[in-house]
């Protein structure tokens, strides 16, 4: 009786077509199935609220500046966050009756990640980044969110003795943010170069439902 001979060449030729196949078939379709089955998640965390006390230099002219951070938390399991941005798209102000009016801005402002001097939009994010959230010059009596740039009309820049609600979106490719995320400025006017104190003239808390 004759067994018959396996011939190796034609299975090999056979697992390397179905590799190929399952490769073609993930590059393909696999950012899909994931999003589907394993979506992104990511959410903007508080990074440094009391504020980080630097120095800013324009040539020769020199000052005090306090900075604000916010990071983008990626909380997905193996997936890394491509072309991300933060955007502001509106805001809530108090006026003198304490309820807050909102404005939606016309156009969406894209903040600065940090550190702000590699000038990028977009980032891909596989843990966490951080981005400038706003920042206070000493001598200057306001607080500017760190956006990278805005019109000349823009009324989102707090002075003291106010309250600004900030509503900012994550924006990411095959991400879509249910709502916004609502991050509350308020200042009270006053300077100091302790950062311990400085954090009670400014306090920014993360307005949750």
């Amino acid at each position: 009786m004759r067994l018959c001979q396996i011939d190796w060449n034609i299975i090999v030729q056979i697992i390397t077509a179905l590799f190929t196949l399952i490769v073609g078939f993930i590059a393909i379709w696999g950012d899909r199935i994931r999003s589907r089955y394993s979506p992104l998640r990511l959410k903007i965390e508080p990074q440094n609220l009391k504020g980080e006390l630097t120095t800013w230099y324009n040539g020769p002219n020199m000052g005090k500046v306090y900075y604000y951070h916010l990071k983008v938390v990626n909380k997905s399991n193996w997936q890394l966050a491509k072309h991300c941005r933060v955007l502001l798209s509106g805001m809530y102000k108090k006026d003198s009756k304490d309820s807050f009016v909102y404005t939606e801005f016309n156009a969406l402002h894209p903040f600065e990640w940090t550190p702000a001097e590699d000038g990028k939009e977009y980032v891909d994010i596989t843990d966490s980044h951080v981005f400038d959230f706003g920042r206070i010059y000493e001598n200057v009596n306001s607080f500017k969110v760190a956006t990278r740039r805005y019109p000349n009309n823009f009324k989102g820049i707090l002075m003291p003795n106010e309250t600004i609600r900030y509503c900012l979106k994550i924006d990411a490719v095959g991400f879509r943010q249910k709502k916004d995320q609502i991050f509350e400025v308020t200042w009270n006017g006053q300077w100091s170069d302790d950062e311990e104190k400085m954090k009670y003239n400014v306090k920014i808390r993360e307005v949750k439902d």
